[in-house]
Formats: C-alpha cells, structure tokens, sequence
C-alpha cells in the first residue's frame, strides 16, 4: 500500500475512534475539551510532517524556491498552532477567556491551509507524493475544524 492510502486509512480509523477513547485507568470518555488536546496535538504532528516532506524532496521533486513558500507557510502554521496549544494547556477557564483569540488563531490557521491549497505551491510533478502533501495540508484543515467544533462543543468558544 502506498503512503497515501496509508495515511487515509489511519486517518479514518484516528476520526472513527474518537468517540471511543476512554482515559487512561478509567471508564469515563474524554471531554470534548480533552478531545481537543487531541486534535490539537495531531495538527502539530501532521504539520511537522509537511515540513520534514518538503525537505526531503526538495530539490529532487520541488524546486527550492517553491519549498520555501511551503516551509515558510508551514512554519506560520507552527507558531499559530503553538499560541493554540499555550492556551488550552492552561486549562478550559483560561481558553474559555480568551475564545476570541482562539477563534482568530484558528481562522489564521485556515487562512495558512487555504493559501498553501490556493496557492498550488508545493507543485510537485510526481501525482502520487503531490496527493500525499494535499492529504496532509488537507488533514491540517480539517484538524483546525475539529478543535473549533470541540471548543464550541465544551463551551469554550460560542
């Protein structure tokens, strides 16, 4: 199986546990907030691969100056992604205070998604590795609307 379908299949399987993950010792679900952690953490995981993709087929399948509007995007998508997680590290009271800046960070973030899809800026000419960058940069998307609807869903965010 190629990494492409691999990487759909686990991200079914990761979308279809969610609501079967328990904690740890414990009987009880995770909270949505708890579930947001999550997300989160997976958008930090998925982003980091982006990068160490791009470096890796630059310049043998992406020319230089196209890896640098990628990695430059992606690491915009880092530090967005990291003022996110300082703030729900401090717990569901602190988030629920600053909502709006979680809201406008979450909206940076899919503006960064949007402008590296727009953009076509990868424009890498093999289809198969060009599907694997769009699946991540897609899965990063759909991350960030995870952690909206999870915050919305825990109260955090209206």
């Amino acid at each position: 199986m190629n990494k492409y379908a691999t990487r759909i299949s686990l991200a079914c399987i990761l979308l279809a546990t969610i609501g079967c993950i328990h904690r740890q010792g414990s009987n009880q679900p995770i909270t949505p907030y708890e579930q947001v952690m999550v997300w989160n953490d997976a958008l930090a995981q998925t982003n980091n691969h982006i990068a160490r993709g791009i470096i890796e087929v630059s310049p043998s399948l992406i020319a230089p100056e196209k890896a640098v509007i990628v990695l430059r995007e992606q690491r915009n998508i880092a530090a967005i992604d990291e003022q996110i997680a300082t703030l729900l590290r401090q717990g569901p009271d602190v988030a629920k205070l600053s909502s709006a800046n979680l809201q406008a960070l979450l909206d940076q973030l899919k503006q960064s998604v949007k402008n590296l899809i727009d953009g076509g800026a990868i424009g890498i000419k093999n289809p198969a590795t060009q599907k694997t960058f769009d699946a991540d940069i897609q899965m990063v998307g759909s991350l960030a609307d995870n952690i909206l609807s999870g915050l919305r869903q825990s109260g955090v965010v209206q």
